[in-house]
């Protein structure tokens, strides 16, 4: 589903206030990463949720683009997500 920036933003702050009220962690892997154009690189990171210290079932793959600027650093640029993927799915992906 595409949504514009408030919605991406409320999503984000609902996602925030889940993890700090279930003093969860995130289970951070980066997949892949690999240049698209000069100073332009994609990265693909599968995020889950750590509750209770139970390893997760279910996360979310981002398809992130960043750009370099000389003048400002990385920035992203794009940013794709997929959202409940079964850890089974991404298994064996690093």
């Amino acid at each position: 589903m595409d949504f514009g920036y408030e919605e991406s933003v409320e999503g984000w702050r609902q996602g925030f206030s889940f993890i700090k009220e279930n003093d969860a962690k995130w289970d951070l892997k980066e997949l892949k990463t690999f240049p698209l154009k000069e100073q332009e690189w994609m990265v693909i990171i599968w995020a889950a949720p750590v509750i209770e210290g139970k390893a997760p079932m279910n996360g979310h793959l981002f398809f992130d683009t960043f750009k370099h600027d000389n003048d400002t650093g990385w920035k992203l640029v794009r940013s794709y997500i997929e959202t409940n993927i079964p850890f089974e799915h991404v298994m064996g992906c690093w």
